[in-house]
């Protein structure tokens, strides 16, 4: 309660009596709007991560993004049996992971933008749309390049994410073992 007061006082919205009944119902209108926007909101980021089993990491490094790049594109082809590139281009790479173990595939996506710091988002998904939710393999497929490519390294190195994010993340036990 005490966020949405805060959020309230933030957007000027905080009911105050008025002589004026016109002022009275815009401020009313407001906070029903945002009511209804911060339920909206929490139910569609909960329902978004969990259910699917889809996967989002945000990564920041102090290299530049073409190193980082590089270095992804260069740690997917190292590792033929189980990751394959799709596409690359100087802000977006996409590729394949194909688990040894279940042969399920994960479709890849990371997105690349360099400000002070660069700024990696990646997404996961199962491949196929009757995959039972993710129990970690999203995570693991994008982390295990992090960690492979030497990434995780970088003395910038920070990664964002949790369960409403990536479903499986706070429980994954990624191992790379080929």
């Amino acid at each position: 309660m005490i966020r949405v007061v805060s959020l309230y006082k933030l957007m000027g919205v905080i009911q105050k009596k008025t002589s004026k009944p016109e002022l009275q119902l815009t401020m009313d209108v407001k906070v029903l709007f945002l009511h209804f926007s911060l339920i909206l909101g929490t139910t569609s980021t909960t329902s978004l991560a969990d259910p699917s089993g889809n996967c989002k990491v945000i990564w920041l490094f102090g290299a530049k993004c073409s190193n980082v790049s590089e270095k992804l594109i260069s740690q997917i082809k190292d590792w033929p049996d189980v990751y394959e590139l799709k596409s690359s281009s100087s802000l977006m790479i996409e590729a394949t992971h194909t688990s040894p173990t279940t042969q399920s595939v994960n479709k890849l996506h990371f997105l690349l933008g360099q400000k002070d710091l660069c700024k990696v988002i990646g997404e996961a998904a199962l491949k196929r749309s009757g995959d039972p939710a993710d129990t970690g393999s999203n995570y693991c497929s994008m982390q295990n390049l992090m960690r492979g490519s030497g990434l995780v390294n970088d003395r910038r190195y920070k990664q964002i994410t949790n369960r409403s994010m990536c479903s499986g993340c706070d429980t994954a036990h990624c191992t790379m073992s080929l």
